[in-house]
């Protein structure tokens, strides 16, 4: 029937049809229009913030984004770019992709703004030739040097400070952790482990900024997994265990899981020796204060390798 009805169509209207189509403009191809930093050759920058895209520097797992980069664009093609480990500048090629994206000091980058005053990148992830969306949503914002002197009169240090929003965030991300058993956040100060018997030493695992960059570290276990070395002399005899634990906002430290292969058949055994080894020394040898961020403190996850030796 439809089919029947489209052709008793008066030929005029098709005609129309036809003509105005014909008149009707192609939609318009985008364009990729490559940045340009020649405006700000020369010009320093120093990064003052690194965001989320809700404007946060924390994370709900407690990871704080950190400001790092200072740089300046000698031309559009190469930028230099400061190492705080050998605390020179380096000189990068700068590689241009499609959208405003560039290259430089190996960090794939959407330039959002370029102005004399600051600058702001899109950080992204990519693997190959796919850029994941979601998981590019950190940005960063860099001020001029000349700018934060002289227009900001302040310095790039009291710039980087975490805002009300980050400490609103911290408190309330605390105050849930310190009343929900079993859930923490990294503290961006870690716990800390006093002894009070000559018996037992306490070492904290550092990991160091060279490490993360040439090693290939993953600078979220600097701190977000801290983990201590425990060496208890004289003990009842000779152990190894690693486990997981929570230290909560008052210091109190509470089993949380092995992390050593365990045979199914002696889990539960294990599980309760390492618990008495933490009931029996630790808690009575150790004077345990808790992690803090922004000064709050709040329960945190640490790991703990504790080495027994007998006699």
């Amino acid at each position: 029937m439809k089919l029947t009805q489209a052709r008793t169509v008066p030929f005029f209207i098709i005609a129309i049809v036809i003509a105005l189509g014909g008149c009707r403009e192609k939609p318009k191809k985008k364009v990729d229009v490559k940045p340009s930093f020649k405006k700000v050759w020369g010009i320093k920058y120093t990064e003052i913030k690194r965001w989320l895209a809700n404007g946060l520097t924390f994370d709900k797992s407690g990871y704080q984004l950190e400001p790092e980069w200072k740089l300046s664009f000698p031309s559009d093609d190469s930028a230099n770019i400061f190492s705080p480990e050998r605390k020179v500048f380096y000189n990068f090629p700068v590689t241009y992709d499609h959208d405003s994206i560039v290259n430089m000091a190996r960090a794939w980058l959407r330039v959002k703004k370029v102005t004399k005053d600051s600058l702001v990148f899109q950080i992204l992830k990519v693997e190959g030739t796919t850029i994941y969306l979601e998981e590019s949503q950190v940005y960063m914002t860099l001020y001029a040097n000349d700018y934060i002197k002289n227009v900001l009169k302040t310095d790039a240090k009291t710039l980087m400070r975490p805002s009300k929003a980050d400490t609103a965030f911290i408190m309330a991300r605390a105050e849930y952790v310190n009343t929900h058993p079993d859930t923490a956040f990294a503290a961006r100060e870690p716990v800390q482990f006093i002894s009070k018997s000559s018996n037992i030493k306490v070492e904290k695992v550092e990991v160091h900024a060279q490490a993360i960059r040439y090693d290939n570290v993953d600078p979220e276990d600097a701190y977000m997994y801290p983990e201590y070395n425990i060496t208890i002399k004289k003990a009842y005899s000779d152990f190894n265990y690693t486990f997981a634990a929570f230290v909560d906002a008052s210091g109190g430290l509470h089993f949380n899981k092995p992390l050593m292969a365990i045979l199914p058949d002696y889990y539960e055994q294990k599980v309760k020796v390492m618990k008495g080894v933490m009931d029996g020394y630790l808690k009575l040898y150790l004077t345990t204060l808790p992690g803090t961020t922004l000064g709050i403190p709040h329960t945190s996850r640490v790991i703990l390798r504790v080495k027994g030796i007998k006699g």
